[in-house]
């Protein structure tokens, strides 16, 4: 026959496999059922229970840092306080409660982050020796952990130091990036090419619309009774999550297809090698700068999120938790949901991938100036709108709110909305590096195209011989 054979470990071939998937289709798409779409379900409730424990346990620092710098005063729940003047002492504490908020998100970032970096690496490689069920329950193990944590530590005013267990605990899981990983390999099990686009456009909008409903309720909720009832509702959206991945989610990757224990140090190895290794080279410069621009993008989606909050609690703004819940919402649904369709429209111009990223970079990397500059609620929002149609992870969650939160700290008392102008400059990296990406891949497919013309297939050789 033209072409070739793919052999699997032993020596056999695709052929000899009977049930074996053809070419671009998931090993579980001949047997799907609607149970398989049950994944949205998962990733709803479980990006609704885990976003909803971080936006709650955010004010809940920040308001306890504030009653000890102001152990005279009264405060009203989930209400900032940032009535002042440029003549009033109480600058200085304000500017001093927001040090300590970000010096404690660092910790906690720092406390989540390190474990994950380095567990993503090594279990990524085990999806496909234990399945995917086995990634997303351990992911979502962990952040249950960290919410229950948060939530016991509320209710017995825990020192803030110890919060960082609970990070850590999640970090040990591997956090939300390793439910992310098992997530989209679990869709690729369940599709074909022609309708992977959809599988991956539907899992992305389940969780982007678990994320915007869970900080709109949480912040209503944390504005009428309190810090700790939130807790119970993100622990019951996780709970929910688990029982259905654990009882009515099938497994996509079935274990007779399922990697060998001496297969899995392979897996890992061309994992790494995939960017040093001399089989891909001509193609490994170009993986490594859109790694580049990936990190540094993903730097400032996921680095936003913890001093946005205290930028937004601070003055002038002095936002309640109410506001701050559907700013999250309205931020969420734009880059998440709207950003698809955007990007879909963009798609139907012939608008090319690269192009679309740049168009990313430069209305993303504008949302940050605004920001930077507003004084007033609608330049938030107009910053955010700016933002909606922009679009490693792990290793990018940690640094990025590490960097952010220790560069809020230090600028916070001169120029609160500095961290937004260092967010824009690495959007202007990102850009600058996909400039230079599209016109030299436009030179090698020139070149690739032309040196495509000389070439004969194999199966009209091999006709010429029968």
């Amino acid at each position: 026959m033209g072409g070739f054979e793919l052999s699997s470990a032993n020596g056999e071939t695709n052929e000899q496999h009977g049930n074996a998937p053809e070419r671009n289709e998931g090993p579980s798409t001949r047997n799907r059922t609607w149970r398989n779409w049950l994944i949205g379900a998962v990733g709803f409730f479980y990006f609704g229970g885990a976003q909803m424990g971080l936006f709650v346990i955010g004010q809940y620092i920040y308001r306890r840092i504030q009653i000890e710098a102001y152990p005279n005063k009264t405060f009203q729940t989930g209400i900032s306080y940032c009535d002042y003047n440029n003549s009033n002492p109480d600058v200085l504490l304000l500017a001093g409660v927001q040090k300590k908020a970000a010096h404690y998100n660092v910790i906690f970032n720092i406390a989540s982050g390190i474990p994950a970096v380095f567990v993503n690496i090594v279990i990524g490689s085990y999806t496909d020796r234990f399945g995917r069920k086995f990634l997303m329950v351990a992911a979502m193990s962990g952040t249950f952990i960290r919410v229950l944590i948060c939530m016991i530590g509320a209710y017995t005013t825990m020192k803030i130091e110890f919060f960082a267990i609970a990070f850590g605990a999640e970090g040990l899981s591997g956090s939300v990036f390793c439910y992310l990983l098992a997530s989209y390999a679990y869709v690729a099990d369940i599709t074909t090419a022609k309708n992977r686009a959809f599988g991956i456009v539907a899992n992305e909008v389940a969780i982007g619309l678990g994320h915007t409903l869970s900080v709109v309720a949480a912040g209503f909720v944390i504005q009428a009774i309190g810090f700790n009832q939130p807790f119970i509702v993100a622990l019951v959206c996780i709970a929910v999550a688990i029982t259905i991945c654990v009882v009515l989610l099938p497994e996509s990757y079935p274990k007779e297809m399922r990697a060998k224990p001496s297969q899995t140090c392979v897996t890992l190895k061309h994992a790494v090698g995939f960017y040093y290794a001399s089989w891909n080279y001509g193609f490994r410069w170009r993986y490594i700068v859109a790694i580049v621009v990936f990190y540094f993008t993903m730097f400032d989606v996921l680095g936003r999120n913890s001093v946005e909050t205290l930028y937004q609690m601070n003055a002038p703004f002095c936002w309640s938790p109410t506001k701050l819940g559907l700013f999250g919402a309205v931020r969420s649904l734009l880059q998440q949901i709207f950003g698809m369709f955007v990007i879909a429209i963009l798609k139907r111009l012939s608008m090319e991938d690269d192009t679309i990223a740049i168009v990313g970079c430069v209305s993303y990397g504008i949302s940050f100036v605004i920001e930077g500059f507003a004084k007033t609620d609608v330049m938030l929002y107009v910053g955010s709108l700016a933002a909606g149609i922009s679009a490693v992870e792990t290793f990018c969650q940690m640094t990025s709110n590490v960097i952010t939160n220790a560069f809020y700290k230090a600028t916070v008392a001169s120029r609160g909305g500095a961290v937004f102008f260092l967010m824009a400059g690495f959007n202007i990296i990102s850009l600058i590096l996909m400039l230079f990406l599209k016109f030299v891949s436009r030179g090698d497919a020139r070149e690739k195209r032309a040196r495509n013309y000389s070439i004969t297939p194999i199966s009209f050789v091999e006709k010429q011989h029968l």
